[in-house]
Protein backbone atom coordinates (compact mmCIF):
# COMPACT_ATOMS: atom_id res chain seq x y z
CA UNK A 1 0.00 0.00 0.00
CA UNK A 2 1.18 3.37 -0.81
CA UNK A 3 0.08 4.60 2.45
CA UNK A 4 2.27 1.86 4.20
CA UNK A 5 5.24 2.93 1.80
CA UNK A 6 5.02 6.85 2.08
CA UNK A 7 5.03 6.37 6.44
CA UNK A 8 8.18 4.38 5.67
CA UNK A 9 9.38 7.10 3.58
CA UNK A 10 9.17 9.67 5.81
CA UNK A 11 10.88 7.47 8.58
CA UNK A 12 13.68 6.83 6.06
CA UNK A 13 13.65 10.78 5.25
CA UNK A 14 14.34 10.96 9.37
CA UNK A 15 16.74 8.86 9.98
CA UNK A 16 18.89 9.98 7.22
CA UNK A 17 18.50 13.78 9.02
CA UNK A 18 20.36 12.06 12.14
CA UNK A 19 23.00 10.53 10.44
CA UNK A 20 23.63 13.62 8.62
CA UNK A 21 24.05 15.56 12.12
CA UNK A 22 26.11 12.80 13.58
CA UNK A 23 28.50 12.73 10.46
CA UNK A 24 28.46 16.78 10.57
CA UNK A 25 29.71 16.80 14.49
CA UNK A 26 31.63 13.51 14.28
CA UNK A 27 34.35 15.78 12.23
CA UNK A 28 33.13 13.45 8.62
CA UNK A 29 33.92 14.15 5.17
CA UNK A 30 30.46 15.07 4.75
CA UNK A 31 30.29 18.66 5.08
CA UNK A 32 26.64 19.93 6.44
CA UNK A 33 27.59 23.63 5.84
CA UNK A 34 24.90 25.44 4.15
CA UNK A 35 25.33 28.31 1.29
CA UNK A 36 24.73 31.29 3.72
CA UNK A 37 27.58 30.18 5.90
CA UNK A 38 29.94 30.12 2.72
CA UNK A 39 31.81 33.68 1.79
CA UNK A 40 29.39 35.57 -0.19
CA UNK A 41 29.21 34.38 -3.89
CA UNK A 42 29.72 30.96 -3.15
CA UNK A 43 27.08 28.15 -3.44
CA UNK A 44 27.04 24.49 -2.16
CA UNK A 45 28.63 23.11 -4.59
CA UNK A 46 32.15 25.25 -4.57
CA UNK A 47 31.82 27.82 -6.94
CA UNK A 48 32.67 31.72 -7.09
CA UNK A 49 31.02 34.27 -8.35
CA UNK A 50 32.86 36.21 -10.86
CA UNK A 51 30.50 39.80 -10.99
CA UNK A 52 29.04 41.99 -8.68
CA UNK A 53 25.50 40.62 -9.35
CA UNK A 54 24.52 36.61 -8.79
CA UNK A 55 21.97 36.45 -11.70
CA UNK A 56 24.63 38.04 -14.10
CA UNK A 57 27.01 35.39 -12.97
CA UNK A 58 28.16 31.91 -15.46
CA UNK A 59 30.07 29.64 -13.13
CA UNK A 60 33.33 28.50 -13.70
CA UNK A 61 33.38 25.78 -16.36
CA UNK A 62 32.10 22.26 -15.21
CA UNK A 63 33.30 18.97 -16.27
CA UNK A 64 29.53 17.41 -18.12
CA UNK A 65 28.96 14.96 -15.93
CA UNK A 66 27.91 11.34 -17.67
CA UNK A 67 23.87 11.63 -18.53
CA UNK A 68 20.74 10.69 -16.32
CA UNK A 69 18.59 9.58 -19.19
CA UNK A 70 19.39 7.92 -22.65
CA UNK A 71 21.00 9.59 -24.97
CA UNK A 72 18.50 9.24 -27.74
CA UNK A 73 15.41 10.94 -25.47
CA UNK A 74 14.98 14.59 -27.24
CA UNK A 75 15.95 16.21 -24.19
CA UNK A 76 19.42 16.42 -25.26
CA UNK A 77 18.16 18.32 -28.57
CA UNK A 78 17.63 21.21 -26.73
CA UNK A 79 19.99 24.04 -25.47
CA UNK A 80 19.13 27.00 -23.56
CA UNK A 81 18.62 30.51 -25.18
CA UNK A 82 19.16 31.97 -21.57
CA UNK A 83 21.93 34.85 -21.26
CA UNK A 84 22.84 37.87 -18.67
CA UNK A 85 19.75 39.50 -19.46
CA UNK A 86 17.60 36.80 -19.21
CA UNK A 87 18.75 35.99 -15.66
CA UNK A 88 18.08 39.34 -14.72
CA UNK A 89 15.01 39.55 -15.76
CA UNK A 90 13.90 36.40 -14.10
CA UNK A 91 15.39 37.55 -10.68
CA UNK A 92 13.04 41.13 -11.20
CA UNK A 93 9.66 39.42 -12.76
CA UNK A 94 9.86 36.56 -10.40
CA UNK A 95 11.31 38.13 -7.43
CA UNK A 96 14.45 35.93 -6.65
CA UNK A 97 16.44 36.35 -4.03
CA UNK A 98 20.23 37.55 -4.27
CA UNK A 99 20.96 34.82 -1.67
CA UNK A 100 19.86 32.60 -4.75
CA UNK A 101 22.59 31.62 -6.79
CA UNK A 102 21.07 31.75 -10.88
CA UNK A 103 23.99 30.57 -13.89
CA UNK A 104 23.35 30.56 -17.55
CA UNK A 105 23.69 27.04 -18.64
CA UNK A 106 27.46 26.14 -20.19
CA UNK A 107 27.50 25.42 -24.37
CA UNK A 108 27.22 21.97 -23.84
CA UNK A 109 24.49 21.51 -20.71
CA UNK A 110 21.27 20.22 -20.97
CA UNK A 111 18.70 20.30 -18.66
CA UNK A 112 19.16 16.68 -17.65
CA UNK A 113 23.07 16.70 -17.55
CA UNK A 114 24.12 18.22 -14.24
CA UNK A 115 23.88 16.67 -10.96
CA UNK A 116 24.52 18.74 -8.60
CA UNK A 117 22.49 22.28 -9.45
CA UNK A 118 19.10 21.90 -10.28
CA UNK A 119 17.64 23.18 -13.81
CA UNK A 120 14.79 25.03 -14.14
CA UNK A 121 12.18 26.24 -16.63
CA UNK A 122 11.38 30.03 -16.89
CA UNK A 123 7.78 28.13 -17.59
CA UNK A 124 8.13 26.70 -14.24
CA UNK A 125 8.36 30.08 -12.29
CA UNK A 126 5.83 31.21 -14.07
CA UNK A 127 2.83 28.46 -13.32
CA UNK A 128 3.65 30.12 -9.71
CA UNK A 129 7.21 28.37 -8.14
CA UNK A 130 8.83 30.59 -5.34
CA UNK A 131 12.13 30.08 -3.49
CA UNK A 132 12.54 28.86 -1.51
CA UNK A 133 10.69 26.00 -2.57
CA UNK A 134 7.67 24.45 -0.40
CA UNK A 135 8.31 21.59 1.53
CA UNK A 136 5.31 19.71 -0.32
CA UNK A 137 7.38 20.15 -3.67
CA UNK A 138 10.23 18.77 -2.23
CA UNK A 139 8.65 15.73 -0.45
CA UNK A 140 6.81 14.77 -3.72
CA UNK A 141 9.75 15.06 -6.10
CA UNK A 142 11.70 12.99 -3.52
CA UNK A 143 9.17 10.06 -3.36
CA UNK A 144 8.80 9.89 -6.96
CA UNK A 145 12.42 10.44 -7.73
CA UNK A 146 11.90 13.81 -10.18
CA UNK A 147 13.94 16.04 -10.94
CA UNK A 148 11.57 19.99 -10.91
CA UNK A 149 12.58 20.13 -15.31
CA UNK A 150 10.86 16.45 -15.49
CA UNK A 151 7.63 18.20 -14.64
CA UNK A 152 5.57 19.43 -17.68
CA UNK A 153 4.60 23.26 -17.54
CA UNK A 154 0.64 22.09 -17.03
CA UNK A 155 1.38 20.27 -14.03
CA UNK A 156 3.16 22.75 -12.15
CA UNK A 157 -0.34 24.90 -12.64
CA UNK A 158 -1.77 21.87 -10.96
CA UNK A 159 0.54 21.62 -8.28
CA UNK A 160 0.83 25.13 -7.16
CA UNK A 161 -3.09 25.71 -7.84
CA UNK A 162 -3.68 22.69 -5.35
CA UNK A 163 -1.36 23.84 -2.71
CA UNK A 164 -3.37 27.59 -2.80
CA UNK A 165 -6.72 25.93 -3.02
CA UNK A 166 -6.07 23.44 -0.31
CA UNK A 167 -5.30 26.48 2.20
CA UNK A 168 -8.20 28.59 0.63
CA UNK A 169 -10.80 25.75 1.35
CA UNK A 170 -9.83 25.43 5.19
CA UNK A 171 -9.09 28.85 6.31
CA UNK A 172 -4.91 28.21 5.56
CA UNK A 173 -5.22 25.53 8.34
CA UNK A 174 -3.96 22.43 6.65
CA UNK A 175 -1.41 21.66 4.01
CA UNK A 176 -1.76 19.22 0.96
CA UNK A 177 0.22 15.97 1.54
CA UNK A 178 2.11 13.83 -0.96
CA UNK A 179 -0.59 11.06 -0.06
CA UNK A 180 -3.86 13.40 -0.69
CA UNK A 181 -1.81 14.71 -3.86
CA UNK A 182 -1.50 11.46 -5.52
CA UNK A 183 -4.44 10.11 -4.52
CA UNK A 184 -6.40 12.78 -6.57
CA UNK A 185 -3.39 12.51 -9.40
CA UNK A 186 -1.61 9.40 -11.28
CA UNK A 187 2.05 10.32 -12.31
CA UNK A 188 2.56 9.38 -16.10
CA UNK A 189 4.84 9.67 -18.51
CA UNK A 190 4.37 11.69 -21.55
CA UNK A 191 4.46 9.37 -24.83
CA UNK A 192 5.32 11.96 -27.16
CA UNK A 193 8.60 13.21 -24.58
CA UNK A 194 9.97 10.58 -23.17
CA UNK A 195 11.68 11.34 -19.36
CA UNK A 196 8.95 14.28 -18.64
CA UNK A 197 5.92 13.69 -16.96
CA UNK A 198 2.57 15.08 -16.38
CA UNK A 199 -0.14 13.92 -13.45
CA UNK A 200 -3.33 12.50 -14.91
CA UNK A 201 -6.97 13.25 -12.58
CA UNK A 202 -7.38 9.88 -11.64
CA UNK A 203 -11.36 10.42 -11.37
CA UNK A 204 -13.98 13.21 -12.54
CA UNK A 205 -14.47 13.72 -8.54
CA UNK A 206 -10.81 15.04 -8.02
CA UNK A 207 -10.63 16.82 -11.32
CA UNK A 208 -10.37 20.01 -9.27
CA UNK A 209 -8.41 22.75 -11.75
CA UNK A 210 -9.64 23.87 -14.68
CA UNK A 211 -8.87 26.81 -17.23
CA UNK A 212 -5.24 25.28 -18.38
CA UNK A 213 -4.01 25.60 -21.43
CA UNK A 214 -4.66 22.72 -24.11
CA UNK A 215 -0.76 23.23 -25.16
CA UNK A 216 2.61 24.87 -24.22
CA UNK A 217 5.33 25.96 -26.76
CA UNK A 218 8.32 27.08 -27.18
CA UNK A 219 9.58 26.38 -23.27
CA UNK A 220 11.83 23.45 -23.21
CA UNK A 221 15.13 25.84 -24.43
CA UNK A 222 14.28 28.07 -21.61
CA UNK A 223 16.22 26.31 -18.28
CA UNK A 224 18.68 27.90 -16.15
CA UNK A 225 20.34 26.40 -13.15
CA UNK A 226 19.79 27.48 -9.58
CA UNK A 227 22.90 26.61 -6.98
CA UNK A 228 23.40 25.99 -3.71
CA UNK A 229 20.94 25.43 -0.61
CA UNK A 230 19.13 28.99 0.00
CA UNK A 231 16.66 28.19 -3.16
CA UNK A 232 15.07 25.18 -1.21
CA UNK A 233 15.59 25.64 2.82
CA UNK A 234 13.05 26.95 4.53
CA UNK A 235 14.78 29.42 7.70
CA UNK A 236 12.32 27.20 10.15
CA UNK A 237 13.70 23.62 8.53
CA UNK A 238 16.42 21.86 10.26
CA UNK A 239 19.68 20.40 9.12
CA UNK A 240 17.90 17.58 7.88
CA UNK A 241 15.26 18.87 5.03
CA UNK A 242 14.46 17.50 2.25
CA UNK A 243 16.29 18.38 -1.17
CA UNK A 244 15.44 19.11 -4.41
CA UNK A 245 16.31 16.10 -6.71
CA UNK A 246 18.99 16.68 -8.90
CA UNK A 247 19.33 13.91 -11.29
CA UNK A 248 16.47 12.77 -13.95
CA UNK A 249 14.69 9.45 -12.95
CA UNK A 250 12.03 7.73 -12.69
CA UNK A 251 9.47 6.91 -9.99
CA UNK A 252 9.11 3.17 -9.07
CA UNK A 253 5.99 0.80 -9.73
CA UNK A 254 4.69 1.60 -6.57
CA UNK A 255 4.95 5.17 -6.15
CA UNK A 256 2.63 5.35 -8.58
CA UNK A 257 -0.47 3.36 -7.06
CA UNK A 258 -2.65 5.31 -5.78
CA UNK A 259 -3.15 5.55 -1.74
CA UNK A 260 -5.83 4.48 0.39
CA UNK A 261 -9.01 6.43 0.45
CA UNK A 262 -9.61 8.13 3.87
CA UNK A 263 -12.53 9.99 5.12
CA UNK A 264 -10.71 13.06 6.14
CA UNK A 265 -9.54 13.25 2.27
CA UNK A 266 -12.98 12.82 0.95
CA UNK A 267 -14.13 15.83 3.41
CA UNK A 268 -10.82 18.31 2.13
CA UNK A 269 -11.86 17.28 -1.51
CA UNK A 270 -15.54 18.43 -1.26
CA UNK A 271 -14.19 21.44 0.39
CA UNK A 272 -12.07 22.11 -2.37
CA UNK A 273 -15.29 21.36 -4.83
CA UNK A 274 -16.95 23.92 -2.74
CA UNK A 275 -14.81 26.99 -4.17
CA UNK A 276 -16.71 29.00 -6.15
CA UNK A 277 -13.47 29.80 -8.70
CA UNK A 278 -11.40 26.99 -9.69
CA UNK A 279 -9.28 28.89 -12.58
CA UNK A 280 -5.61 27.92 -12.12
CA UNK A 281 -5.20 31.41 -13.16
CA UNK A 282 -6.69 32.86 -10.07
CA UNK A 283 -4.20 30.94 -7.34
CA UNK A 284 -1.04 31.34 -8.30
CA UNK A 285 -1.51 35.19 -8.36
CA UNK A 286 1.45 36.91 -6.35
CA UNK A 287 -0.81 38.03 -4.09
CA UNK A 288 -2.46 35.24 -3.03
CA UNK A 289 0.83 33.01 -2.93
CA UNK A 290 3.03 35.90 0.01
CA UNK A 291 -0.77 35.29 1.45
CA UNK A 292 -0.02 31.27 2.36
CA UNK A 293 3.57 32.10 2.53
CA UNK A 294 4.19 30.14 -1.12
CA UNK A 295 6.10 33.53 -2.29
CA UNK A 296 7.43 36.52 -0.93
CA UNK A 297 5.80 39.63 -0.80
CA UNK A 298 4.91 41.80 -4.14
CA UNK A 299 6.27 44.87 -4.61
CA UNK A 300 5.18 47.99 -6.26
CA UNK A 301 7.00 46.83 -9.95
CA UNK A 302 5.23 43.66 -9.67
CA UNK A 303 1.60 45.07 -8.44
CA UNK A 304 2.03 47.33 -11.44
CA UNK A 305 2.83 44.64 -13.69
CA UNK A 306 -0.56 42.54 -12.57
CA UNK A 307 -2.39 45.83 -13.22
CA UNK A 308 -1.06 46.69 -17.00
CA UNK A 309 -1.63 43.43 -17.68
CA UNK A 310 -5.23 43.02 -15.98
CA UNK A 311 -6.21 46.34 -17.92
CA UNK A 312 -4.38 45.07 -21.08
CA UNK A 313 -6.82 41.92 -21.07
CA UNK A 314 -9.87 43.86 -20.19
CA UNK A 315 -9.06 46.09 -23.31
CA UNK A 316 -8.17 42.98 -25.29
CA UNK A 317 -11.51 41.54 -24.32
CA UNK A 318 -13.74 44.66 -25.22
CA UNK A 319 -11.83 45.54 -28.56
CA UNK A 320 -12.20 41.64 -29.89
CA UNK A 321 -16.09 42.19 -28.90
CA UNK A 322 -16.36 45.21 -30.76
CA UNK A 323 -14.31 43.85 -33.69
CA UNK A 324 -16.34 41.02 -34.10
CA UNK A 325 -19.55 43.13 -33.69
CA UNK A 326 -18.54 45.16 -36.67
CA UNK A 327 -17.73 42.62 -38.85
CA UNK A 328 -20.62 41.00 -38.26
CA UNK A 329 -21.96 44.56 -39.10
CA UNK A 330 -20.40 44.83 -42.38
CA UNK A 331 -21.19 41.51 -43.53
CA UNK A 332 -24.96 41.58 -42.78
CA UNK A 333 -24.94 45.18 -44.67
CA UNK A 334 -22.61 43.54 -47.95
CA UNK A 335 -22.50 40.26 -48.14
CA UNK A 336 -25.37 39.24 -50.58
CA UNK A 337 -26.73 35.48 -50.09
CA UNK A 338 -26.02 33.52 -52.92
CA UNK A 339 -26.74 29.60 -53.48
CA UNK A 340 -23.49 28.64 -53.24
CA UNK A 341 -23.19 29.60 -49.33
CA UNK A 342 -20.54 32.41 -47.49
CA UNK A 343 -17.03 31.59 -48.70
CA UNK A 344 -13.46 33.68 -47.12
CA UNK A 345 -13.69 35.83 -50.62
CA UNK A 346 -17.48 37.27 -49.81
CA UNK A 347 -17.67 36.94 -46.09
CA UNK A 348 -15.49 38.96 -43.54
CA UNK A 349 -17.47 37.17 -40.93
CA UNK A 350 -16.66 33.79 -42.39
CA UNK A 351 -12.82 34.60 -42.16
CA UNK A 352 -13.35 36.17 -38.33
CA UNK A 353 -14.82 33.16 -37.39
CA UNK A 354 -12.15 30.64 -39.19
CA UNK A 355 -8.85 32.70 -37.46
CA UNK A 356 -11.34 32.78 -33.48
CA UNK A 357 -11.24 28.88 -34.09
CA UNK A 358 -7.65 29.11 -35.02
CA UNK A 359 -6.28 31.37 -32.31
CA UNK A 360 -6.89 30.44 -28.47
CA UNK A 361 -7.25 31.88 -25.17
CA UNK A 362 -4.42 30.90 -24.81
CA UNK A 363 -2.65 33.39 -27.38
CA UNK A 364 -4.15 35.96 -26.14
CA UNK A 365 -2.82 35.06 -23.09
CA UNK A 366 0.65 35.03 -24.40
CA UNK A 367 -0.27 38.42 -26.28
CA UNK A 368 -1.31 39.89 -22.54
CA UNK A 369 2.14 38.84 -20.74
CA UNK A 370 4.18 39.74 -23.48
CA UNK A 371 6.32 42.74 -23.75
CA UNK A 372 6.10 45.05 -26.99
CA UNK A 373 9.04 44.41 -28.78
CA UNK A 374 7.69 40.33 -28.45
CA UNK A 375 3.81 41.49 -29.73
CA UNK A 376 4.90 41.30 -33.75
CA UNK A 377 6.63 38.19 -33.18
CA UNK A 378 3.60 36.42 -31.27
CA UNK A 379 1.19 38.45 -33.90
CA UNK A 380 3.28 36.21 -36.83
CA UNK A 381 2.64 33.24 -34.71
CA UNK A 382 -0.95 33.53 -34.24
CA UNK A 383 -0.94 34.38 -38.31
CA UNK A 384 0.76 31.53 -39.20
CA UNK A 385 -1.13 29.13 -36.71
CA UNK A 386 -4.73 30.58 -38.80
CA UNK A 387 -2.83 29.99 -41.99
CA UNK A 388 -2.11 26.65 -40.98
CA UNK A 389 -5.76 25.78 -39.62
CA UNK A 390 -7.25 27.45 -42.78
CA UNK A 391 -4.80 25.07 -45.03
CA UNK A 392 -5.35 22.05 -42.82
CA UNK A 393 -9.19 22.28 -43.25
CA UNK A 394 -8.44 22.86 -46.95
CA UNK A 395 -6.69 20.14 -46.97
CA UNK A 396 -9.38 18.29 -45.57
CA UNK A 397 -12.47 19.46 -47.37
CA UNK A 398 -9.99 18.33 -50.66
CA UNK A 399 -10.09 15.27 -49.17
CA UNK A 400 -13.29 15.02 -48.65
CA UNK A 401 -14.42 15.71 -52.76
CA UNK A 402 -11.51 12.91 -53.20
CA UNK A 403 -13.41 10.33 -51.41
CA UNK A 404 -16.22 11.40 -52.83
CA UNK A 405 -14.65 11.23 -56.34
CA UNK A 406 -13.62 7.51 -56.04
CA UNK A 407 -17.31 6.83 -53.95
CA UNK A 408 -18.93 8.19 -57.50
CA UNK A 409 -16.19 5.97 -59.72
CA UNK A 410 -17.02 2.97 -57.47
CA UNK A 411 -20.66 3.62 -57.96
CA UNK A 412 -20.13 4.18 -61.69
CA UNK A 413 -18.45 0.73 -62.23
CA UNK A 414 -21.48 -0.94 -60.14
CA UNK A 415 -23.46 0.64 -62.87
CA UNK A 416 -21.80 -0.34 -65.56
CA UNK A 417 -21.38 -4.13 -64.02
CA UNK A 418 -24.75 -4.38 -63.91
CA UNK A 419 -25.67 -2.76 -67.50
CA UNK A 420 -23.60 -5.49 -68.97
CA UNK A 421 -25.03 -7.95 -66.44
CA UNK A 422 -28.71 -6.72 -67.98
CA UNK A 423 -27.50 -7.13 -71.63
CA UNK A 424 -25.99 -10.39 -70.96
CA UNK A 425 -29.12 -11.53 -69.63
CA UNK A 426 -31.20 -10.24 -72.37
CA UNK A 427 -28.82 -11.97 -75.16
CA UNK A 428 -29.18 -15.54 -73.13
CA UNK A 429 -32.93 -14.56 -72.94
CA UNK A 430 -33.14 -14.06 -76.93
CA UNK A 431 -31.43 -17.26 -77.47
CA UNK A 432 -33.63 -19.59 -75.18
CA UNK A 433 -36.68 -18.47 -77.33
CA UNK A 434 -34.94 -19.31 -80.36
CA UNK A 435 -34.01 -22.46 -79.33
CA UNK A 436 -37.46 -22.81 -77.79
CA UNK A 437 -39.14 -21.68 -81.24
CA UNK A 438 -37.15 -24.14 -82.86
CA UNK A 439 -38.38 -26.74 -80.62
CA UNK A 440 -42.23 -25.95 -81.29
CA UNK A 441 -41.62 -25.98 -84.74
CA UNK A 442 -40.15 -28.83 -84.83
CA UNK A 443 -42.80 -30.45 -82.83
CA UNK A 444 -45.54 -29.41 -85.38
CA UNK A 445 -43.10 -30.69 -88.07
CA UNK A 446 -43.03 -33.52 -86.49
CA UNK A 447 -46.84 -34.38 -85.22
CA UNK A 448 -48.11 -33.46 -88.74
CA UNK A 449 -46.11 -36.53 -90.17
CA UNK A 450 -47.19 -38.68 -87.51
CA UNK A 451 -50.18 -41.06 -87.89
CA UNK A 452 -52.17 -39.57 -85.18
CA UNK A 453 -52.07 -36.35 -87.17
CA UNK A 454 -54.03 -38.09 -89.94
CA UNK A 455 -56.28 -39.85 -87.66
CA UNK A 456 -57.57 -36.66 -86.38
CA UNK A 457 -57.78 -35.10 -89.69
CA UNK A 458 -59.90 -38.39 -91.07
CA UNK A 459 -62.15 -37.88 -87.95
CA UNK A 460 -62.47 -34.18 -88.16
CA UNK A 461 -63.69 -35.00 -91.86
CA UNK A 462 -65.98 -37.61 -91.11
CA UNK A 463 -67.86 -35.62 -88.25
CA UNK A 464 -67.78 -32.56 -90.97
CA UNK A 465 -69.52 -34.95 -93.22
CA UNK A 466 -71.82 -36.50 -91.49
CA UNK A 467 -73.23 -33.06 -90.15
CA UNK A 468 -73.00 -31.92 -93.59
CA UNK A 469 -75.21 -34.37 -94.58
CA UNK A 470 -78.19 -34.24 -91.87
CA UNK A 471 -78.16 -30.62 -92.04
CA UNK A 472 -78.83 -30.92 -95.99
CA UNK A 473 -81.34 -34.08 -95.56
CA UNK A 474 -83.33 -31.77 -93.24
CA UNK A 475 -83.45 -28.86 -95.95
CA UNK A 476 -84.30 -31.23 -99.04
CA UNK A 477 -86.13 -33.73 -97.33
CA UNK A 478 -86.88 -35.33 -101.13
CA UNK A 479 -83.58 -35.52 -101.53
CA UNK A 480 -81.58 -39.02 -100.80
CA UNK A 481 -78.36 -38.23 -99.19
CA UNK A 482 -77.50 -41.56 -98.12
CA UNK A 483 -75.61 -41.99 -102.00
CA UNK A 484 -73.22 -39.75 -100.74
CA UNK A 485 -70.97 -41.36 -99.02
CA UNK A 486 -66.86 -40.53 -97.62
CA UNK A 487 -63.90 -42.09 -99.12
CA UNK A 488 -62.74 -44.75 -97.19
CA UNK A 489 -59.68 -43.45 -96.58
CA UNK A 490 -57.19 -40.82 -98.07
CA UNK A 491 -55.32 -42.42 -100.43
CA UNK A 492 -57.98 -43.86 -102.93
CA UNK A 493 -59.42 -40.55 -102.91
CA UNK A 494 -55.92 -38.75 -103.55
CA UNK A 495 -54.93 -40.81 -106.06
CA UNK A 496 -57.97 -41.22 -108.27
CA UNK A 497 -60.10 -38.89 -107.33
CA UNK A 498 -62.99 -41.89 -107.07
CA UNK A 499 -64.65 -43.87 -105.02
CA UNK A 500 -63.61 -46.76 -102.91
CA UNK A 501 -64.75 -50.13 -101.97
CA UNK A 502 -68.69 -49.98 -100.61
CA UNK A 503 -68.59 -52.51 -98.57
CA UNK A 504 -66.86 -50.23 -95.29
CA UNK A 505 -68.52 -47.22 -96.18
CA UNK A 506 -71.39 -47.29 -93.85
CA UNK A 507 -68.83 -48.52 -91.18
CA UNK A 508 -66.85 -45.64 -91.34
CA UNK A 509 -69.39 -43.10 -91.23
CA UNK A 510 -70.91 -44.24 -87.86
CA UNK A 511 -67.09 -44.40 -86.30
Amino acid sequence: MVSTKYLLYKIRLSQRGVLRRSRATGGSDWSAVLSEELPEGLSSSGRESEGTFFETTTSTRVVSRLPVVPKHLAVYSYFSKFNEESLGRIRSRYQVSEDVVLRIPNSDEQACSHAEDVALYESTLTAGLRFPVQPFIRELLDFLSLAPGQVAPNRWRVIISFMVMWKESNDGLDDITVEEFLYCFEPSQIAASPSFWTFRNRDNLVKLVEGLPSFNRGWKNGYFFVCGDNSERLPEESDDFIRIQRTWGIPSPSALNRPTFTPVWKDRILRVHSLFNRQYTHYIQPELLFRHSFGPEPNATILSLIQTNEKRKATMKINKSKLKKKILDEEIAVVQATDDGPTICRSHGLVAKRAEAAITELDFQEYANARTKNISKLMVHSLIRAVFELNKEKRGLIAAVEAVKVDLIAKEGDVKAAVEARDEAMKEMKHLMGQVEGVRAAAVLDYKASEAFEDNNLQCFYSGFEAFRKQAKEKYPNVDFIEFQPYDNTNSMNDDGGRGAEGNQTDDATT
